[in-house]
């Protein structure tokens, strides 16, 4: 065997051991996932520096490629550590010009067909006129710590836009999320109450979404901080559920609302054979869970009729997907939510009307 190959079965051996379960008390087990990176010497450098170096790059390159796994460094890695150098670079200056804005998606209520609320979503369009999507942004705004500056940013103008609703007459609960970098910060409860105070919002109309991961970061410290958003009436679900490793446990102690079912799940049902599939088993299952535990469920990226249908009929709380509407400014989405606190919902508004027809076909 050459030293390439014991070193990645090293490796290996290494994330499955660190993947067993570790069980903390009688009552609570957590589970762990390693990514790790390779490098060889000299081929990958000559010191120990270098080596760290190019290291971290390839263990990076596998938390992108979804966790858990062990990457080798490669010279192709060097671009892409370049790319992710100058994209922070861009994230930073264009969050100084000005470039990032808040987008809103409808939520609804499956039942009733009725607009119930709404999430709030980071948008950045360059001063060139590119839109930049999220899913290349965030990464590396995570990696560069600029996640935590965009996550205020991103709580501040969802409470500027919460209080002119209100003024308005309009208003629902905006979904926000929270990044594990900002959950992580020891401050971030006292900012979180200066902003609702500062904006003098309602803090029910403010619901902060959690990643499953992020929630698994620290159990006691999580708990701690999101018992501290519940007790200043803001509500909290964990999003992108079913796709980390949460303990069943931990979830019953966590003071969460709701729990949204993420879109790759959803996004699997695309036959009526699909309904029988381990995504639509695990759809079954999480629908499940919420009602035992009395948790709003919410899907996720529902874009087609039978998606909607298979979702209605398992008695799911509500969705939201590019088939209800795709994020828009805020003064888009005003007149349904001023049409929902009036009492007086239409199809032109949160349109239950199309929405039941999908139901039924």
């Amino acid at each position: 065997m050459n030293f390439s190959d014991a070193a990645q079965s090293i490796a290996e051996q290494l994330r499955t051991e660190m993947a067993r379960p570790i069980r903390l008390s009688r009552q609570q087990v957590v589970n762990v996932s390693a990514s790790i990176g390779l490098t060889s010497c000299p081929a990958d450098g000559a010191d120990v520096n270098t080596l760290l170096k190019n290291a971290d790059t390839a263990m990076y390159k596998a938390k992108t490629d979804g966790r858990n796994r062990c990457v080798w460094f490669s010279d192709e890695l060097n671009e892409l550590t370049l790319q992710r150098h100058q994209l922070g670079k861009a994230i930073q200056e264009g969050f100084e010009r000005g470039e990032f804005r808040v987008e809103y998606q409808p939520i609804f209520e499956l039942q009733s067909y009725s607009l119930t609320g709404v999430e709030a979503l980071l948008r950045w369009t360059t001063q060139d006129g590119e839109d930049v999507a999220p899913r290349d942004f965030m990464p590396v705004a995570e990696q560069t710590g600029m996640i935590c500056k965009l996550d205020a940013f991103v709580l501040d103008s969802a409470c500027v836009q919460i209080a002119e609703w209100h003024r308005r007459g309009a208003g629902c609960r905006v979904a926000i999320n929270v990044s594990a970098l900002r959950l992580q910060q020891p401050g971030i409860v006292d900012e979180v109450a200066a902003v609702i105070a500062r904006h003098k919002v309602p803090s029910s109309r403010i619901e902060f979404e959690v990643s499953e991961s992020a929630a698994l970061l620290g159990v006691s410290n999580i708990i701690e901080k999101l018992e501290a958003f519940t007790a200043m009436g803001v509500g909290v679900s964990i999003d992108d559920f079913g796709t980390a490793f949460s303990s069943l446990n931990y979830l019953k102690n966590l003071p969460v609302n709701c729990l949204k079912v993420d879109h790759s799940f959803v996004c699997a049902i695309k036959t009526k054979e699909d309904e029988l599939s381990p995504d639509a088993r695990m759809i079954r299952a999480i629908v499940a869970l919420g009602k035992s535990l009395d948790i709003t469920v919410i899907a996720e990226g529902v874009e087609t009729q039978l998606q909607l249908q298979f979702l209605h009929q398992l008695g799911c709380d509500e969705a939201q997907g590019f088939l209800f509407g795709k994020p828009a400014a805020a003064d888009t989405i005003e007149p349904a939510l001023v049409e929902l606190v009036a009492g007086k919902i239409g199809a032109s508004a949160s349109r239950p009307t199309t929405i039941r027809k999908l139901v039924n076909g």
